[in-house]
């Protein structure tokens, strides 16, 4: 069977498989590099997400005690942040808390709170907290609250 072979089309035979081998290589590592920049850019917004996220909670809820006058301005960068990174029932109460501060008022903002602390335990992989454990009120506008660490919306 050898001796019937033409050594033009042995040539062109091995010529055209190492072609095809090179190209499904070459397919190969474009896909898995573009797979691996879609990992790493998904990797980055999700960080992004929970140092925002993070950021707004602890000025949020960031002290026990009471609430002054500089809470203000704390408190609408750490409302902007959620309003941007956070998701649509964070967004809900950090657009009535931004309504609340814009009318002169110290918002109640001890259910947004809850929802980002669950958030950003959910984010870094943390158990939630168990429903019995009450969590003394945090934050600007927590004057006279009792409050768990949970929004009010949460089971």
């Amino acid at each position: 069977m050898l001796k019937e072979l033409d050594p033009t089309t042995v040539g062109v035979t091995i010529g055209l498989s190492l072609t095809v081998a090179l190209v499904v290589l070459a397919v190969r590592l474009w896909a898995l590099n573009r797979l691996r920049g879609d990992r790493q850019a998904e990797a980055r917004q999700k960080q992004e997400r929970l140092r925002a996220l993070l950021g707004a909670c602890r000025a949020l809820a960031g002290s026990f005690t009471p609430a002054s006058a500089a809470d203000g301005r704390q408190m609408e960068e750490a409302l902007a942040e959620v309003l941007l990174f956070g998701d649509l029932p964070q967004v809900a109460l950090a657009a009535e808390a931004a309504r609340a501060l814009a009318a002169g008022q110290i918002p109640d903002v001890q259910p947004l709170v809850g929802l980002l602390r669950a958030d950003v335990r959910s984010l870094l992989g943390l158990a939630p907290w168990p429903d019995d454990l009450v969590l003394p009120p945090a934050g600007p506008g927590k004057a006279g609250r009792q409050g768990r660490g949970r929004g009010l919306d949460e089971g």
